[in-house]
């Protein structure tokens, strides 16, 4: 039988062990790097996050430069609440790689977090400058405007 769009939970695993394989077979530092990267959103799309925060750190072990596996691994940061871990790797991502939405918006989310929100607004404005129809990134401009004026 084929894909189902009801129970993708198999997929995930089928992709997993794809990646495996993969991983497996080659001793290339940088390939593995963005396999463990794949492999990691495999696993974290299938509420495995644990297995997904190990894999982006295998990412970044194989290859520092790589920013989305510092990216990745702060998203299971915010998932578990540890938001100094999550600000570190958003730095890191966005040293390597400054103009991209994505860290900027999630940066702004944890300076929210951390009550921080003059940086928050400043994050959520260099995101909109990216993305100035990001729907997301509107509604927290406001949010953090609200805060601020309390």
């Amino acid at each position: 039988m084929g894909w189902s769009p009801i129970d993708n939970s198999k997929q995930y695993r089928k992709a997993i062990g794809i990646y495996t394989l993969i991983l497996d077979s080659t001793t290339d530092k940088y390939i593995k790097s963005i396999i463990y990267i794949h492999r990691g959103m495999a696993c974290f799309s299938d509420s495995h996050y644990q297995e997904a925060f190990e894999d982006f750190s295998k990412s970044i072990e194989l290859y520092p430069q790589n920013w989305r596996a510092f990216y990745y691994r702060n998203v299971i940061h915010q998932i578990n609440q540890n938001y100094k871990e999550a600000m570190e790797d958003l730095n890191r991502s966005l040293e390597l790689e400054p103009y991209q939405f994505d860290s900027l918006f999630n940066r702004s989310i944890v300076y929210f977090h951390l009550g921080d929100y003059p940086k928050a607004l400043a994050d959520c404005e260099q995101a909109l400058n990216i993305e100035p129809e990001s729907g997301q990134a509107l509604k927290l401009r406001g949010l953090i405007k609200r805060n601020i004026q309390l």
